[in-house]
């Protein structure tokens, strides 16, 4: 299943999210070999991240917000997002 796929993130960008929600503050490159993709891809899934406000970086690692503040964030853009469609 993939929850946060429904809200419009990548499927590497969820991945990023939840690893970092599970392991806590991780670098870019620990998260590639964690996850399996190039840090090209982590670095992408950050950017996406952090332009929602998911992900802030310290430093040379990544901290996700947390969840609960994070997806309500999410949810009220992604709302403003398709009232501007109607």
């Amino acid at each position: 299943m993939r929850p946060l796929r429904a809200i419009g993130l990548t499927a590497t960008a969820e991945d990023t999210y939840l690893a970092l929600v599970q392991r806590g503050p991780t670098t870019s490159a620990a998260l590639a070999s964690i996850l399996r993709v190039t840090p090209d891809a982590v670095d992408a899934a950050a950017g996406e991240l952090t332009g929602l406000s998911l992900v802030e970086p310290d430093g040379e690692r990544l901290v996700a917000c947390p969840p609960r503040a994070a997806l309500d964030a999410l949810s009220e853009i992604r709302a403003k997002e398709l009232v501007g469609l109607c």
